[in-house]
């Protein structure tokens, strides 16, 4: 068993800290115990993936530290797309075309993999947000019961700081918040990423000016692309916006929940005053 004390702490994320076992592995350890099942289900979504010729890192071994649920997994050496597309702009574009494409290849069958459905865990989440009045609460549901199910591999962080270049390879990571849905429903909250990209404790206020500035300018091209990969209908497009918006207003940093509110009532006004749903993306 290790001991936690005696490896080198390399990195810590919202929920994991993640140790040095050697050159080639790393120990992610997430800091709830009752996380356990989040992380067996990211565990075996990353051995399907890896199975299926998907990059991710690859996954050795599910085992408990401290009590606490822990993967050991393969190192990758590289930078994040958030750092290629800051420290090379003339990429930028280049790069937006890669993430589209990435998320929709990676969006495979969730066929046997026993996820659950982004839908029921919206319901969920959303009957615990204390912002939303339940008038707003209503339109939500209203809004997630009119949309389709689905049975793609959904994310549920997907960006470009959860992706890893290495050696001109993309590795997608933190697979921590995977669900079954719509991979609309995963390119929805991408953009809302983009758009409202959320101000985390550990930024400095210049490192995440950079980063919303880039998230803003990048959004258009990015779902842009998107649709030209997989054409799509706005109008559902849209309508995961508004479910995945009040989402992060359960989970999501303080910074960015005032816009998301915003937004939410704006599409209630447009639906009020029947203007096409196809168009409420745009009031983000």
């Amino acid at each position: 068993m290790y001991d936690l004390s005696k490896l080198k702490l390399i990195a810590s994320g919202g929920q994991a800290d993640i140790y040095e076992l050697d050159n080639d592995k790393i120990l992610r350890v997430l800091r709830n115990p009752q996380d356990k099942a989040y992380a067996l289900t990211e565990f075996y979504v990353m051995k399907a993936l890896e199975d299926n010729g998907k990059e991710v890192p690859k996954v050795y071994e599910f085992i408990n530290v401290d009590n606490k649920p822990a993967i050991i997994m393969q190192r990758i050496y590289g930078k994040t797309m958030l750092l290629q597309m800051q420290k090379k702009p003339y990429q930028l574009f280049s790069q937006v075309k890669k993430l589209a494409s990435l998320q929709i290849e990676i969006a495979g069958s969730a066929k046997g993999l026993n996820l659950s459905p982004i839908k029921q865990r919206a319901r969920y989440l959303i009957s615990k947000v204390e912002m939303l009045d339940s008038e707003m609460k209503d339109f939500v549901i209203d809004v997630i019961d009119e949309l389709p199910e689905g049975n793609d591999i959904c994310h549920g962080d997907f960006h470009p700081g959860n992706i890893i270049i290495s050696e001109d390879k993309y590795y997608v990571i933190d697979w921590f918040g995977v669900t079954s849905g719509r991979k609309l429903s995963d390119i929805a909250h991408t953009f809302i990423l983009m758009k409202n990209t959320p101000k985390i404790e550990s930024v400095s206020k210049m490192e995440h000016f950079i980063t919303s500035t880039v998230g803003n300018l990048i959004s258009g091209r990015y779902i842009s692309n998107c649709n030209k990969i997989e054409q799509f209908d706005w109008s559902e497009f849209s309508k995961w916006l508004i479910v995945r918006a009040a989402e992060r207003l359960y989970y999501g940093m303080p910074s960015e929940k005032a816009n998301l509110i915003s937004f939410i009532k704006k599409c209630m006004k447009a639906d009020k005053s029947k203007i096409s749903s196809n168009k409420w993306w745009k009031l983000l």
